[in-house]
């Protein structure tokens, strides 16, 4: 939650750069917003870790940080770098709290994460609930993967 318009206009700042691929101007807004607990800028931090600096452990450091603070993007990249570790366990704790939380994306990897341990059934309900509630993309690949793995 932000306070006030000033945190308002730094996140718009800081967001217009990064999206512009400027980090180095996004990044100070960022960093600021940041020591205010404002969760948001922790993703964007972590993204420019990756992004510009090649430094994914910086990048998990601000992710672990939003993640703790509730932030959506946040749990999802630590479950999405977990599954990439095969640490299963981590991946289905960051990936449930951000499909829980309503994030698609994670709804899908989470699916996969339940299947590759075993749980068909768990799997097959968050790739439905993906194919209901995703954008047109997401819903077609939710669909494509129960067609695969649940055939009629």
């Amino acid at each position: 939650m932000m306070n006030g318009g000033n945190a308002e206009a730094k996140l718009k700042t800081g967001l217009l750069h990064f999206q512009r691929g400027e980090f180095d101007a996004a990044e100070p807004p960022l960093r600021e917003l940041a020591a205010q607990n404002i969760a948001i800028a922790t993703y964007y931090l972590g993204a420019i870790c990756r992004l510009r600096d090649h430094d994914n452990d910086a990048a998990l450091q601000w992710f672990r940080t939003g993640a703790a603070q509730g932030q959506t993007n946040c749990m999802f990249e630590l479950g999405t770098w977990a599954f990439t570790q095969q640490d299963f366990d981590s991946a289905r704790y960051w990936l449930g709290r951000a499909a829980e939380a309503g994030a698609v994306n994670a709804m899908l990897n989470l699916g996969s994460v339940l299947l590759i341990s075993g749980d068909r059934e768990a799997a097959r309900k968050w790739w439905q609930r993906a194919a209901k509630q995703g954008n047109g993309s997401e819903k077609a690949q939710a669909k494509l993967i129960l067609q695969q793995n649940f055939p009629s």
